[in-house]
């Protein structure tokens, strides 16, 4: 199964600039990842679990950041870090890949 995932920046909500405070690229594109599977216009620190999410959206949310930047997470991963933010840290961290904010 194959996940589409945006390659531009989605339209801000109703509140403006949703990565209002980020200029990381990382953090950016995370959100906006985990923002199409859980269909939600989702800023850097909203917490994934608010939203109601599934066991299969975090499946998909693993396999599309695999996909992204070749890291290897597991489920737990997204509950101890349920933000677009920290998950890109958590990128970060095991990668090296990008810089923080």
């Amino acid at each position: 199964m194959t996940i589409d995932t945006p390659t531009t920046p989605m339209a801000a909500g109703p509140g403006g600039d949703r990565f209002r405070g980020t200029d990381d690229p990382m953090t950016r594109r995370v959100s906006e990842i985990c923002g199409v599977i859980v269909i939600a216009d989702l800023p850097p620190d909203d917490d994934l679990l608010s939203h109601g999410l599934t066991s299969i959206q975090i499946v998909r949310i693993i396999g599309a950041l695999f996909r992204e930047y070749r890291v290897s997470l597991d489920p737990v991963d997204v509950y101890d870090h349920p933000t677009a933010r920290r998950l890109a840290a958590l990128i970060r961290e095991r990668t090296g890949h990008g810089t923080g904010d």
